[in-house]
This record gives C-alpha cells, structure tokens and sequence, in this order.
C-alpha cells in the first residue's frame, strides 16, 4: 500500500511551507485538494502551484461543500477516489491550508479510512499566523487559552471568555455583531484584536472600537484579557 500524507502549507504565504512539506510535495504521485464547490478555485492549491512544480502529477480535486449536513456521501466519496490511487501503488498528498488536525477537511477523509500507511506533515496554522500578525502574544507563564468556533454559540463564547485568560474565536464571519455586542457587554472589546487574510497581500489588523461587524471566512478574533 501506498502512503498517503496530509500535508499542512500554512496559512496561505508560501514561504511558510515547511522544508518537509515542500519535500513531501515535489516526491508523491498524486496531490489531492479540498474544493468547496465544483466551480470554486483551490486557495491551497494556488499556494502549492507557487512553491512547486506539478508537471507530471495528478492534481485530484475531492469536493467538501460548505454546508452543514449531508456531507457524509462527499467525504466517501473522497476517500473512495483516495483509496484508488493508494491501491494502485501511487502516494497520495492531501494538502490543506494550516494545519492537517487543526480545523481541517482532512479530517474528515482521515476518520474511516482503514489499513492506511498515513503520515502527517504539521503546517503553520491561520492561529500561529494571526498572532505573528497582531503581535500579540498567546499564552504566558500560567496563563490559560481558549480555542474554539464562534459557530458553537454565543454561550458557550461567553463561558470561554470567563473562564480563560485568553479566547481565540474561529469562523466569526457569521457571528461579529454578536460577538462584538458579547465583548461590549463583558467589557472586553478593548482587549479584542481582530486579524483577517493572516500572513497574505491584503492581510488586516485591526483593534479594540476598530473592529468591524463584518468578516469573511479567513478572519479570527482573539480576545486576551492581559492587554493586547
């Protein structure tokens, strides 16, 4: 059986690509990539095209709609086109913006899949890049961190910001307003430092009663109660 690799690029900077990473890519067979619709374009796999030469390999586009439900069939369905080609003898890379295990669509093609030489190569996730951005240090000392979706509700955002000294909020770019009323409330948009398009072009920093109510989906917010 071939080996089938998921390879984090980072966070969409090239230069981020790890030597691993880089490696992993120029020496398999077949680079697989997650699509959100079948006309959507691949931002990861527009990073690897800047990083690395494709000519000769298979480049296999494995559709994850953005949607909430009835996503098992695609995620089958990807892992039935992976498993072809590991059957055949071919490596398999599947590449993924950041990191393979953290808040990935690989993971999804990972769970199921059984009697599969998988190997991991760690990428630098939107988080790392994001508070490289912001300046803005995670954790310290005793200090404790918080890492979760905007999407699991705002009570559960609320308990978080209680309870930790510092709150990374993913996937705000359905949420702001009522995450930004939340901060109001607590009294911690002051403490709030939201980053969006981390480490790229067009990349934006903005603070405090200077974050806007609206995000697109490449945006964070992390909330640190020690000054940021």
């Amino acid at each position: 059986m071939a080996i089938l690799y998921g390879v984090g690029i980072g966070p969409g900077d090239p230069e981020l690509l790890t030597l691993k990473a880089k490696k992993v890519l120029e020496g398999v067979h077949v680079i697989a990539f997650p699509r959100g619709g079948r006309e959507k374009e691949s931002m990861a796999l527009e990073v690897v095209k800047r990083a690395i030469d494709l000519h000769g390999k298979e480049v296999l586009p494995l559709l994850f709609p953005m949607k909430r439900e009835g996503l098992e069939s695609y995620w089958e369905e990807a892992r039935k086109e992976v498993s072809k080609r590991l059957e055949s003898g071919r490596d398999v890379a599947f590449i993924t913006l950041g990191d393979p295990l953290f808040h990935s669509t690989f993971i999804h093609l990972l769970q199921g899949l059984e009697g599969v030489d998988v190997r991991i190569v760690p990428g630098v996730s939107f988080l790392q890049a994001s508070t490289a951005s912001a300046l803005l240090p995670l954790a310290s000392g005793q200090e404790g961190v918080a890492i979760l979706p905007a999407t699991c509700g705002m009570e559960r955002v609320k308990k978080a910001l209680e309870g930790f000294d510092t709150v990374v909020l993913m996937k705000v770019y359905r949420r702001m307003r009522e995450i930004l009323c939340l901060l109001e409330e607590l009294g911690l948009k002051e403490r709030a430092v939201f980053i969006s398009r981390a480490g790229w072009e067009d990349e934006e920093v903005r603070r405090g009663n200077d974050i806007p109510p609206e995000a697109d989906y490449f945006s964070t917010l992390i909330v640190r109660k020690d000054k940021p």
